[in-house]
């Protein structure tokens, strides 16, 4: 079987900052896995960012900022369990990656305001 090498897992990487591959969206969801808000990373006014790199560039952190009153969010109140990454704007493309938040979070009125920090390891090599 083949391995990847150091550079192979850099492109990878790449890939999922947006160099050619975008991973472009981070979505709120409930419990049940239905969207709450989706948002386009480092779209405009979006509150959607793809932080540094950490552990020496081997975890990408996307950062996502949500107020009860953004335009997007559904009627409140709604509780946010955790939030997934996708490579399109479409209910119908599937999940990335997956990251459960430490503790549901609820939006009671619109001046609730969330900040989620999504975390994807992409290790060096294996």
């Amino acid at each position: 079987m083949a391995e990847i090498t150091e550079a192979g897992y850099e492109n990878l990487r790449d890939h999922i900052e947006g160099v050619s591959l975008p991973w472009k969206y981070i979505e709120l969801q409930d419990v049940t896995g239905t969207k709450i808000v989706r948002r386009e990373v480092g779209g405009a006014g979006s509150g959607a960012y793809l932080e540094s790199r950490e552990d020496d560039g081997a975890t990408l952190v996307f950062r996502l900022v949500v107020i009860g009153s953004d335009a997007d969010m559904p009627t409140l109140p709604v509780v946010a369990h955790q939030s997934i990454i996708k490579d399109t704007d479409s209910d119908l493309a599937p999940s990335l990656s997956t990251e459960t938040l430490e503790a549901d979070f609820s939006f009671l009125n619109e001046d609730c305001q969330l900040t989620v920090y999504h975390k994807i390891e992409v290790p060096d090599q294996v």
